[in-house]
């Protein structure tokens, strides 16, 4: 089988140059303002082939990753909900103790409030430095605004030095996207049913 990586996001196959990034956790209002959103950050998004040809000149990258409330959100129907993995409709909470997230690091105790349902995305800005990630901080918050789209849940920063633990990123776009086309199957605006 070949990998197809114009479709495949950077962060399953290599790792972007980052000193600092910021992780955004978002919940949506609607499925308009969730496709607005999506539609509008899609050109920001790296696909693998994308990063491994411009890491030298860029300064900055997203990675976007959706729950399954993230999705349906989005106005995905059950039917194409059924075809994902089993581990990706049973979300993070449901896989705890598997996962290893349990005493102090089960999910009744994260403070960050990612256990909730309500979690429907999860943005990751990677940036060189602390000015570059500024900048993408201020640009995604307009986009945002202009999209009705909200945040529900407090951000976190990480630097090269103190690294964010990853148990609700990187773990859950692997499980999300092993075997999925991101930019084709969850991604793609015109995948998405319009409001009916």
């Amino acid at each position: 089988m070949m990998l197809e990586f114009d479709d495949i996001q950077h962060i399953l196959l290599t790792r972007a140059p980052a000193m600092t990034g910021r992780y955004e956790f978002l919940s949506f209002r609607n499925p308009a303002g969730a496709r607005a959103w999506l539609a509008a950050i899609l050109e920001r998004i790296h696909s693998a082939k994308a990063m491994r040809e411009s890491v030298e000149k860029d300064k900055r990258w997203v990675t976007v990753a959706f729950t399954r409330n993230g999705l349906r959100a989005l106005g995905v129907d059950e039917a194409s909900l059924a075809t994902f993995p089993e581990e990706f409709r049973q979300g993070m909470v449901a896989r705890a103790e598997m996962l290893g997230d349990t005493g102090r690091n089960h999910p009744s105790n994260w403070t960050d409030k990612t256990s909730s349902p309500d979690l429907h995305a999860i943005v990751i800005l990677f940036a060189r430095d602390a000015a570059e990630r500024g900048r993408c901080v201020s640009e995604h918050a307009k986009l945002i605004g202009q999209c009705e789209a909200w945040k529900f849940f407090p951000p976190s920063i990480w630097t090269r030095r103190r690294r964010l633990s990853t148990r609700t990123t990187i773990s859950g776009i692997a499980t999300a996207f092993r075997n999925r086309s991101l930019k084709a199957r969850a991604m793609s605006p015109c995948r998405v049913p319009a409001d009916r």
